[in-house]
């Protein structure tokens, strides 16, 4: 028999700083009994990255809680400690695609992944 655990959360993606929501998912997987699983969407900064810092630009000037968009490797640390479920932290059209062709005609600039807590 098979048992799955998993989390989700919404975790603000506030421009207060990588620590501050590294802080937060941190506490969250402390929470999560072993063989649980981790699963991040988040708006990426270094793909379309003009684009992006309009779209994050124009955005936060119509809203209260402001985003930001974090780079692969920002996206990458909130797994620490976790062990990744292939294919890793991939833009989302890419994780686990099928055979189907995951090709949009452009790049979309969020990242997620999957990570199981040991």
């Amino acid at each position: 028999m098979w048992v799955v655990r998993s989390a989700q959360a919404t975790v603000p993606v506030s421009p207060s700083g990588v620590s501050w929501a590294a802080a937060i998912v941190a506490r969250l997987v402390d929470a999560m009994p072993s063989c649980s699983y981790l699963t991040i969407a988040h708006p990426a900064s270094d793909v379309a990255a003009g684009q992006m810092a309009a779209s994050m630009r124009n955005y936060n000037e119509h809203v209260a809680v402001p985003l930001t968009a974090r780079s692969h490797d920002e996206v990458s640390a909130f797994f620490a400690g976790l062990d990744l479920v292939e294919p890793g932290v991939v833009q989302l059209h890419r994780w686990r695609a099928g055979t189907g062709d995951p090709r949009t005609g452009r790049e979309l600039a969020n990242y997620g992944g999957v990570g199981r807590k040991p």
